[in-house]
């Protein structure tokens, strides 16, 4: 609690020194009584603490008294005048105003010294940054774990070469986010990383919760700097493209003869959307061939739910052609090696495989492994299924999701001919 209500302190302060600097503080000058040696000088300074209007006033007589000589007073007066101007811009006397007595950086040995130096560490942007992705660890997948510590890592970086190597979390104000998020949005050419909108809108409700959880725990006391940010980056159609009819045929005749383990999982995708990374980590197991489903384990789903799809009669043939169920169960359907083994495939291996066919081919850059699912539920749509039976088909939490698949139908050009009379 001491520590949580020191950062308080040091944040707020710090606040008020960015914001309203000559109302709150007064820093230390030399009062020499006009220069008169008979009288004693003093060196004084004031500040107010956050929430406080009564001001902390503080003298300091030491080695200033008339018993010393002008010349030596002087000298004294600016040691103690560079001692007290960095002790406050520290803003480490915050717990104890009372304290006239300097840290410096060999006072290790005094507790106080260790106290904040404590706080400080903790309160390190990339301190904070661990202890976050620590918390959330067992909450998300780990594809996600790494995605976010990616980010994160970006945001770090950025952060040091804007603000200084040893950044704290009460260093970020919403301009600053503002600039980061600009820094996001530029071209590569003009030294950003030309990220599209949606990527900067996800990367924002990343950083908002990060400054949730800084929040929570009372290390940063002021409101989430992320909340009013103006949006940025290009409006880019993230959405998989579907592969027309002639594109399907030409990578069938290419890929089944040679590979057919790759169409194997491109079936899967496209009559049976399943994911790829769910395709990777399937099991033998988990196919049941008297009626003709796969189960898709919670640990392997993207929503944490054990669920069922179907298998269609063609799938099923080609899995009896390559012999599968002959393997042993616990083996991975898509092992490294080309058949089923104990280790799964590569997480990259499948789409790199697809994307040299499609090279070879000749097909646009726009079609991806990921665009066979796409495809499928196109094509679904195309023949009559409906979007609450979609939503099934397509394991989605949400029909708002599934009804997407529908707007991205290309619309029948004459579907009007014939309603409309001849001229």
């Amino acid at each position: 609690m001491c520590a949580k209500m020191c950062a308080a302190h040091i944040f707020n302060l710090l606040d008020y020194m960015t914001m309203r600097t000559k109302q709150l503080i007064s820093y230390p000058t030399l009062n020499d009584k006009h220069g008169d040696p008979s009288k004693d000088w003093y060196v004084e300074y004031a500040f107010r603490l956050p929430g406080e209007s009564q001001e902390h006033r503080y003298r300091i007589y030491r080695g200033l008294k008339r018993t010393v000589s002008i010349e030596e007073r002087r000298r004294n007066a600016e040691i103690i005048i560079a001692e007290r101007t960095a002790y406050i811009k520290s803003g480490r006397y915050l717990s104890d105003p009372g304290n006239t007595t300097p840290l410096r950086n060999d006072d290790s040995h005094r507790q106080e010294w260790r106290h904040y130096y404590q706080i400080e560490q903790h309160l390190l942007l990339d301190n904070i940054i661990t202890e976050y992705l620590v918390n959330i660890r067992g909450t998300i997948r780990t594809a996600s774990y790494r995605k976010y510590t990616g980010e994160y890592n970006i945001f770090s970086q950025w952060s040091k070469t804007t603000l200084g190597e040893n950044v704290y979390i009460g260093d970020f104000n919403p301009e600053q986010i503002q600039h980061f998020f600009d820094y996001l949005a530029a071209d590569e050419h003009d030294g950003g990383r030309g990220l599209c909108h949606e990527s900067i809108k996800q990367y924002r409700m990343r950083l908002c919760n990060l400054f949730d959880y800084a929040r929570k725990t009372g290390l940063y006391t002021r409101d989430n700097p992320c909340t009013n940010i103006r949006n940025r980056g290009k409006y880019v159609d993230l959405a998989p493209v579907p592969f027309s009819t002639d594109e399907r045929t030409r990578l069938k005749n290419a890929i089944r003869p040679k590979q057919p383990y790759l169409w194997l999982a491109i079936e899967l995708l496209y009559y049976s959307a399943i994911r790829p990374g769910e395709a990777r980590l399937l099991k033998i197991g988990d196919i049941d061939r008297e009626h003709k489903t796969i189960r898709i384990v919670n640990s392997i789903s993207k929503n944490k739910i054990t669920q069922y799809v179907g298998i269609t009669d063609e799938t099923l043939q080609l899995m009896t052609e390559l012999g599968i169920f002959a393997y042993d169960s616990n083996l991975y359907l898509f092992g490294r090696g080309g058949t089923p083994s104990d280790t799964p495939i590569g997480k990259s291996t499948m789409r790199e495989r697809f994307l040299q066919y499609r090279r070879e081919l000749h097909i646009d850059d726009s079609r991806k492994l990921y665009g066979w699912k796409h495809t499928g539920a196109i094509e679904a749509l195309e023949h009559g299924m409906d979007v609450v039976h979609l939503k099934d088909h397509m394991r989605h939490a949400n029909i708002d999701t599934s009804m997407k698949y529908a707007k991205k139908r290309v619309p029948d050009a004459h579907a009007a001919e014939k309603y409309i009379p001849k001229i």
